[in-house]
């Protein structure tokens, strides 16, 4: 036995690599099959439900780790251009493939993006992206554009930055994190708030913190005076 393992110890048998390189490779057909996946899935769903919405980013998680699809794939998604709860399916897709990287993506027209998300950084080019942040849980989302409804809804930890514009409920029920609006705000802004910080650079809309229970909101811009309704 001695002389065996002398023998099989001076040979030198390489670990195979295409397992590896397959995985980190981008691949547009396992990008591709998934997507057909959750569009055929989705056609009969009511894209307002709250159920459909989880059930949307547990699919996204699923596939991602069914067809070994890796962080650099995920780029392919910008050539798709659907709406609706698209976005949560792609917050599924990179849920757990991001860690501690960079993704930059331009999306647009989509609710969703953001949700439940947690670590590394999140940069987005692109406009009317609704609920955008829902409860996230840590890292960092920055928006370059203009946001719709309930951007940071529910926002537990992380930072959520926006370069434009947000409509309305913006901060709405929030638990901690940061949310910082470099344009303006609509009505409602951190309505039902208990934790957090929302910073806004620019003007805001009516019923400010309406409801809030704590959290901290700052409003930086020149149109706020004696005269704007707040709530309660």
């Amino acid at each position: 036995m001695k002389i065996i393992d002398r023998l099989l110890n001076g040979i030198n048998i390489p670990k195979p690599e295409c397992e590896r390189k397959y995985k980190k490779a981008i691949n547009p057909n396992r990008v591709e099959e998934a997507i057909l996946i959750f569009l055929d899935w989705a056609k009969d769903k009511y894209g307002w439900k709250k159920e459909v919405w989880e059930e949307a980013f547990k699919l996204g998680m699923e596939l991602a780790s069914e067809f070994y699809i890796s962080i650099e794939d995920i780029i392919l998604i910008q050539k798709y251009k659907y709406g609706g709860i698209f976005g949560f399916f792609i917050s599924g897709l990179i849920h757990d493939l991001i860690g501690d990287k960079k993704l930059r993506l331009r999306l647009s027209s989509m609710s969703g993006v953001g949700y439940k998300f947690k670590t590394g950084e999140l940069e987005i080019f692109g406009d009317k992206l609704v609920y955008l942040g829902l409860k996230m849980r840590g890292g960092k989302i920055i928006l370059h554009g203009n946001a719709g409804n309930y951007v940071g809804r529910e926002m537990e930890e992380g930072e959520l930055i926006i370069e434009g514009d947000v409509r309305n409920w913006a901060g709405y029920g929030m638990k901690g994190g940061k949310l910082v609006i470099k344009g303006n705000a609509g009505n409602v802004l951190g309505g039902k708030m208990e934790g957090g910080e929302i910073v806004v650079y620019g003007s805001i809309g009516d019923w400010l913190g309406e409801d809030a229970k704590g959290g901290k909101i700052e409003v930086k811009g020149w149109n706020v005076d004696e005269n704007q309704t707040l709530g309660n």
